[in-house]
């Protein structure tokens, strides 16, 4: 929400020349700062997930949600840069508004991410997001159930206790019900998410839709 009220009140009490909005949704308010002030507005695109799947990953209000993205957006692209994180954002940016990146920039992995000495007792599959129907948390247990009929392991389901806005959830409690060697995890701190990465042996990542899909990597620097 403060991208939405906060952020844009501040950045028109400031001196700064040019602003970059790290959410389309700021981006259009950064254009009506641009006609109070002058100002260099900078707007990054993450994804176009509530544009194009809303429908298909059941989200609520999905018509309302792709009318609001779709007017928000459109008027963020009236920045005077535009960024997308992936060729395949890009892409989208192109074919909803006909708006060209003037950049395309990946998103880095902080240093921070990197091996650590876990004590695991077992061979431990992880996941960490969610447990809405984009990011497919289903998919990780029914792998699990498969392994576990092999190989003597573990499911660690992070992160998805955190309830998202707009998507729908998995009722994750009812989908493991009976298995063994299964771990949920609500809430992950910000300093313990590099500990957790390495308690992994495995991480699962199996997202219907992505923008860039930055855990990999992070997953891979761990």
């Amino acid at each position: 929400m403060k991208n939405l009220t906060a952020t844009p009140l501040k950045e028109l009490r400031t001196n700064a020349s040019i602003v970059h909005a790290v959410t389309p949704e700021s981006g259009t308010f950064f254009g009506l700062i641009k006609k109070i002030r002058k100002i260099k507005t900078v707007v990054t695109f993450h994804d176009f997930i509530p544009i194009r799947m809303a429908d298909e990953l059941k989200f609520k209000f999905a018509h309302l949600v792709k009318l609001y993205t779709t007017f928000m957006w459109k008027n963020a692209c009236y920045s005077d840069k535009v960024v997308a994180v992936s060729e395949q954002t890009a892409e989208d940016l192109k074919k909803f508004f006909g708006r060209k990146a003037d950049a395309v920039i990946n998103p880095g992995v902080d240093e921070r991410f990197r091996p650590l000495s876990v004590k695991k007792d077992k061979l431990t599959l992880g996941f960490f997001a969610n447990f809405s129907y984009r990011k497919n948390v289903k998919f990780a247990i029914d792998t699990f159930k498969i392994l576990k009929e092999k190989v003597d392991c573990k499911l660690i389901l992070a992160g998805g206790e955190l309830q998202t806005v707009y998507q729908r959830q998995y009722n994750v409690r009812e989908l493991v019900k009976g298995l063994k060697d299964v771990e949920i995890i609500g809430y992950v701190p910000d300093d313990k998410v590099v500990e957790l990465y390495n308690s992994f042996d495995f991480f699962i990542f199996p997202s219907v839709y992505e923008g860039f899909g930055i855990p990999i990597l992070e997953a891979q620097a761990c």
